[in-house]
């Protein structure tokens, strides 16, 4: 989705809005992977050893348990921007909070709500159905160009976090949908 918004920023506005939207969205995107390094490096291991030993209701109780903490992550990282940001974000990219708050808390809600598909989709590479994860990304990056092509020009180039909000949803009802039709954990 960076990419993807950077290019279609640049495409109806200039390289002004894609240094903005890119700053705040690398800044908060980094934060939510730093986060969650910790949770995946514990948790990954017990899940693959887990699975590789068939205990599959561990396994998934592991995921469930991974999934819990990153949601605490997520709201801890909320609770921060919304005490801090208003200070700190103004003297990181010497701009004003208050016009730029919701896209930036569109953006640590994708960004967390993607390292929480990352486990939810643990599932799926256990059961190397990497074919369905893959399918799940593109039509994502389909559904953010589309989105983007048609209403970036309407709202702006803030409407990018909409979008990638949209799109990281969209990939975690994807992933939620395909384990709810497996068998195992």
């Amino acid at each position: 989705f960076n990419v993807a918004d950077r290019f279609m920023i640049e495409h109806y506005f200039s390289y002004r809005e894609v240094g903005q939207y890119s700053a705040v969205y690398d800044l908060i995107y980094k934060i939510s992977a730093f986060l969650s390094v910790p949770v995946l490096l514990t948790y990954h291991p017990r899940i693959a050893g887990d699975w590789n030993s068939s205990d599959f209701h561990s396994a998934g109780r592991h995921i469930r348990a991974a999934v819990f903490l990153e949601i605490i992550l997520m709201f801890l990282m909320f609770l921060a921007f919304l005490l801090l940001g208003s200070t700190l974000l103004p003297l990181l990219f010497n701009e004003t909070w208050g016009e730029a708050s919701t896209w930036h808390y569109q953006l640590i809600f994708s960004s967390m709500i993607w390292q929480i598909s990352m486990f939810l989709h643990k599932k799926m590479e256990m059961m190397m159905k990497l074919h369905i994860m893959l399918a799940g990304i593109i039509l994502s990056l389909v559904l953010n160009l589309t989105l983007n092509t048609m209403l970036l020009p309407v709202y702006g180039f803030h409407f990018a976090a909409t979008s990638t909000l949209i799109c990281t949803l969209f990939y975690a009802f994807w992933i939620v949908l395909f384990n709810l039709k497996s068998r195992h954990a």
